[in-house]
């Protein structure tokens, strides 16, 4: 049977097949490039008739750098979100001079969001006055990629209602930030991290003049706090880390892939490319609109506006090649020699900055006899903030700050070690059993050079 099947004409018909299936794919792989040319080409011929549009009907607000547009769209999302829970906000603007690096200075804008809550009575002037009754209680929320204060709509009034003085920090180069800030794309790494350092501290100097704030960072947000907090501890009063990024050069098992998409800037840099066409959409689809979500607009806006270069910063930090990527400032030593109690708050379910890295530090942390408190929520990928379970959690988290008593160090050698392991082992590879097999090798011969128990990956699946 077998060979009566093999017969000339059968094999004729199987190899017509076969290439009758390659030109289909081949014809079909030309019409979506075809299409998508066209799309573009459409686009570009469409951008006079949007600057028509925006001369007739734009009412003052630019569709060139969506800047504006943003930064109004911004004070509308702050409103919805005051409305909503029943608050008021104060904005508190102050242009300052950044000296870094020794001897280089940018001028920049300190940009302070205070929540309160609307009481009658209270001064609307003074941030550093708490509206909750507590000025000793008081939390600096810092955003990270691609966000700004409106990030933090869900746990204002929470917070609120636990009597913290809330308070937003904008960070510039994100957001609605000033052209001033562009000048941020001439720095490398080094000069970014000491820029932000010096930046956040005049801010807490400012906001906080007679009081330790509890910070609470996410993501990137997190990767500046921590920096912040290691050279400025006597200024911070406890920092709480969500899916921070940088502590460690290795990412998830996925690491690679998102390390391409930073650094290829997708999609921000494809939409500020657009950001004519996009922005005036988008805008019309808000005009004139009661029940319109000012919050979820100011989240798509900000991917069009052409001073939000927030991930071109963070790419700043990224090595990616066609093989493999790794965060190129990690912050680990740095973090274990803080004089600023840490807690940590992640997503179980993500796998940009998994929750073994958390798990990581409590074991390293454990090793140094320094306490470093883990807090899990589900159900929110990168962003613990969205888990129905986040407001309890963090709640436990900030009424048990650990004490900082006298920790250990790590010495030069065993630190030299965990830098060669990081070096050879320290890269997510395009292969995600490549890259999870490096991600045990790192962190158990870290953990190993340290001493620590390594109880965690004897119970979990750390290749998240």
């Amino acid at each position: 049977m077998l060979v009566s099947y093999f017969t000339l004409e059968n094999i004729e018909i199987m190899i017509f097949n076969e290439l009758l299936a390659i030109l289909c794919w081949v014809a079909v792989s030309n019409f979506i490039c075809l299409v998508l040319f066209l799309f573009i080409a459409i686009i570009h011929c469409l951008f006079p008739l949007f600057e028509i549009y925006h001369l007739l009907f734009g009412e003052g607000i630019s569709r060139s750098s969506g800047k504006d547009s943003l930064e109004i769209v911004e004070k509308l999302a702050l409103d919805e979100i005051c409305r909503a829970y029943n608050l008021k906000h104060d904005i508190l603007r102050q242009t300052t001079t950044v000296t870094f690096g020794g001897d280089k200075k940018l001028n920049a804008n300190i940009i302070n969001v205070h929540f309160y809550k609307d009481l009658e009575g209270v001064n609307p002037v003074d941030p550093t006055i708490s509206r909750a009754g507590n000025k000793d209680k008081s939390i600096l929320l810092v955003h990270g990629a691609m966000c700004g204060p409106t990030y933090f709509r869900h746990i204002i009034k929470p917070l609120l209602d636990e009597d913290w003085s809330v308070h937003c920090i904008c960070i510039p180069g994100f957001g609605p930030t000033d052209e001033k800030h562009l000048s941020l794309l001439s720095l490398d790494e080094n000069d970014l991290l000491d820029f932000y350092a010096e930046f956040m501290r005049q801010h807490v100097k400012l906001v906080f003049p007679d009081v330790k704030p509890v910070i609470f960072a996410h993501s990137f947000g997190a990767f500046l706090t921590m920096n912040f907090c290691h050279k400025h501890s006597e200024l911070v009063a406890g920092q709480v880390l969500s899916n921070a990024i940088g502590i460690f050069p290795f990412l998830g098992k996925k690491g690679a892939w998102y390390g391409w998409m930073f650094d290829l800037g997708f999609p921000n840099r494809l939409m500020r490319k657009f950001g004519y066409v996009v922005n005036s959409f988008l805008l019309m689809l808000g005009r004139n609109t009661e029940n319109y979500n000012y919050t979820m607009l100011y989240d798509l806006l900000q991917m069009t506006c052409s001073t939000n270069i927030g991930d071109v910063l963070i790419s700043k930090f990224l090595s990616v090649n066609i093989f493999e990527a790794r965060w190129t400032k990690n912050l680990f030593f740095d973090l274990m020699e803080t004089k600023v109690p840490i807690m940590m708050l992640y997503a179980t379910d993500d796998d940009i900055m998994p929750l073994y890295q958390s798990y990581l530090v409590q074991e390293a942390g454990n090793a140094l006899s320094l306490d470093v408190p883990v807090y899990e929520v589900s159900d929110c990928w990168h962003h613990p903030i969205r888990s129905p379970q986040f407001n309890d959690t963090l709640k436990k988290c900030l009424a048990n700050i650990p004490n900082v008593g006298k920790f250990k160090t790590i010495d030069k050698k065993t630190k030299l070690h965990i830098e060669s392991l990081f070096s050879d082992l320290g890269y997510a590879s395009l292969s995600t059993s490549k890259t999870s097999d490096l991600i045990e090798r790192a962190a158990t011969g870290m953990l190993s050079s340290l001493g620590a128990a390594e109880s965690y990956w004897k119970d979990k699946n750390f290749a998240l």
